[in-house]
Parts: C-alpha cells; sequence; structure tokens
C-alpha cells in the first residue's frame, strides 16, 4: 500500500513540473551528455570482449 502511495506521489510531481514548463514555454535541456558519453564508452568495451557467458554455461553443463 505504501508503495502505491509513494509511486502516485512521484507521478503527481512530475505532472506538475510538466505542467509548469507547458505553461510557461519553458524549454526542456538534457545536461547529463557527459553521463550518457561514459555509458556509450561503456557499453563499447563491453562490446570489445568476449562473450563470457558461454563459458558459464559450458561449465554448468560439466
Amino acid at each position: 500500500m505504501e508503495k502505491n502511495r509513494a509511486i502516485v506521489a512521484i507521478a503527481r510531481i512530475l505532472a506538475e513540473i510538466i505542467w509548469t514548463m507547458l505553461s510557461r514555454h519553458i524549454a526542456f535541456y538534457d545536461e547529463i551528455d557527459r553521463l550518457t558519453e561514459k555509458k556509450m564508452e561503456s557499453m563499447r568495451i563491453r562490446s570489445l570482449r568476449p562473450n563470457i557467458s558461454k563459458n558459464v554455461i559450458d561449465t554448468i553443463k560439466l
């Protein structure tokens, strides 16, 4: 029950922020480009590593 109340409270806060931005014609600017770049680099590095999940599955089958 408390979880639902928290979800509704957060949804209300987001709705108020969105309404305020729309009514005042305020543009949203995403200022976390650095985090996006960091995530993309992390994904690129992971893509270069060999897939270890296949080795884990082979080990489990033994």
